[in-house]
């Protein structure tokens, strides 16, 4: 089983996520970074203001980094603790589930 690391703040990272393994996590970090700021603006795009709004409001003050190799990041969008839907993004290709 994959290692998982909940991650809220760089302290976490720094005590957390083990020096060889950081650089694969500041990737998939980056991958995460990107995908949330696409969502974001696509929001607004097709949603105006209340919608981005909304996708602001929903996400989570934390990550969970899971070492699994597969170099992908996935939201989840939860609102009211209800799950709305999954964004996984792997560096190339968008899946919503």
């Amino acid at each position: 089983m994959a290692d998982r690391y909940v991650i809220s703040t760089i302290k976490d990272i720094i005590l957390k996520i083990p020096p060889e393994k950081a650089k694969q996590f500041l990737h998939e970090l980056e991958t995460y970074i990107i995908e949330m700021q696409s969502t974001v603006m696509a929001a607004e795009l097709f949603g105006g203001e209340e919608a981005k709004q909304l996708i602001i409001d929903a996400m989570q003050e934390h990550t969970t980094w899971i070492d699994d190799g597969i170099n992908s990041a996935t939201a989840h969008v939860t609102v009211n603790d209800e799950h709305i839907a999954s964004l996984t993004f792997n560096g190339k290709d968008y899946k919503y589930e």
